[in-house]
């Protein structure tokens, strides 16, 4: 009787040493990827569930969280202080493969962090000039229309794959309050995230101190890691 309880408990072990290890080995061919896919200086991943060898006998991983850490993406490139990806039903059969270029989603969700930073960048590519902070009441910007300093608190909104910022807010300055509208104008900027893989949504956009939070979603299909 003790025998065949070694036995069964030798083998449950053999078969969670196997599992941890295709755990890892997934997880490291993900890292890779977003390493090389966002030219990150860092990138983690984790498969969900309690159990990998199942699903991968099964030809799909039902979740896999990536967090990527100071990379870029899109083309012209813009650059994330981080990155969250959550994959679902991603396809991998068994053995995983090595180098997951591109791979098939049943879907996903993601969330970008852009540091002010960056934003200020991308709005004076196209508003030469303006300085911008990021608060949580908005993207707030000081610059200058018809020579007068003026200052616009704007929101943002997502539209597909672009960014809007709309001023709310407007201190004309010495222009006078008749002119917000034009300073309103002089200042809206759409941010197009050009180069973006196809299946990519933006859902909604919030402001934090010194961040801007965007998040979308993944819709069924093939994401492509590669660079």
């Amino acid at each position: 009787m003790r025998r065949p309880l070694l036995v069964l408990a030798l083998l449950l072990l053999v078969l969670v040493g196997v599992d941890q290890y295709l755990r890892a080995r997934v997880a490291a061919e993900v890292e890779r990827s977003a390493l090389s896919a966002f030219a990150a200086a860092e990138s983690d991943a984790d498969v969900r569930g309690w159990a990998v060898l199942p699903q991968l006998l099964g030809g799909s991983i039902d979740e896999v969280d990536v967090v990527v850490s100071d990379g870029v993406v899109g083309d012209p490139a813009i650059r994330v202080s981080e990155l969250r990806a959550t994959l679902q039903g991603l396809a991998v059969g068994f053995p995983p493969p090595t180098g997951m270029d591109a791979v098939e989603l049943a879907g996903g969700s993601l969330s970008l962090a852009i540091h002010e930073r960056e934003v200020e960048r991308l709005v004076r590519a196209q508003r030469p000039g303006w300085s911008v902070r990021v608060t949580p009441d908005g993207v707030v910007a000081e610059g200058q229309v018809q020579g007068a300093a003026v200052r616009v608190t704007a929101d943002v909104t997502v539209d597909g794959q672009a960014l809007h910022l709309r001023a709310q807010e407007v201190d004309a300055g010495e222009l006078g309050a008749g002119a917000s509208d034009a300073v309103a104008a002089a200042f809206g900027t759409t941010l197009a995230f050009e180069g973006v893989p196809s299946n990519i949504r933006f859902t909604g956009a919030t402001t934090q101190a010194g961040r801007l939070v965007v998040d979308g979603t993944l819709a069924p299909g093939t994401l492509r890691l590669a660079p």
